[in-house]
């Protein structure tokens, strides 16, 4: 889909969505845990052209609602949409936690747009990105990635710069890069 909109997703709980046309990012959405009246919510923050936007969420599905509002505000009408990949490290509740916030997150914009997110895990995203080998260490690729991919993705470093540059925000639109260059995420029927 190159020319397309491509939406890329760090589902963390401290996450971000970057909205790339073409190479450009146009939009990065970042949010991350907060605590309102005493209840667990989501401090969100979006960032595009010259807007940017703050609120609390109470939910991660709330994540998805507002990506779709987002894109269809950007006039975006078929996308790819590509998430990063649930990792099954040694805490099994964790990585179910993970897969449920992303499932709530992307179901929304499933729906809308009727097409059916790739999940890529972050060694293959980095790898075609960054030209990293799948086992490099968490903290090397963090700094390679802060370092690359906003050089790689033009507009993102604004976004980012708005929205509180995070590695979530630049991973991301990692993951929306490795959709634009390999042509995944999009229709599959």
């Amino acid at each position: 889909m190159v020319g397309g909109w491509v939406l890329g997703i760090d589902h963390g709980a401290d996450g971000a969505a970057v909205i790339l046309r073409g190479s450009t990012a146009v939009a990065a959405m970042r949010w991350k845990p907060c605590v309102r009246n005493g209840v667990k919510r989501l401090d969100l923050r979006i960032s595009r052209g010259d807007q940017f936007d703050r609120r609390v969420v109470s939910r991660f599905s709330d994540l998805g609602f507002e990506l779709v509002a987002l894109l269809c505000e950007l006039g975006a009408d078929e996308i790819s949409l590509a998430i990063e990949d649930v990792y099954l490290g040694k805490n099994v509740a964790t990585t179910m936690t993970l897969a449920k916030r992303a499932g709530a997150i992307i179901a929304p914009i499933e729906r809308k747009f009727d097409v059916d997110a790739v999940w890529v895990s972050a060694g293959e995203w980095r790898a075609i990105t960054l030209g990293l080998p799948r086992n490099t260490k968490r903290a090397v690729v963090k700094r390679v990635s802060a370092k690359l991919i906003p050089a790689r993705v033009r507009g993102l470093r604004v976004l980012a710069e708005k929205v509180g540059n995070a590695d979530h925000v630049t991973d991301a639109a990692g993951v929306a890069d490795w959709a634009r260059v390999t042509g995944q995420g999009g229709k599959k029927w």
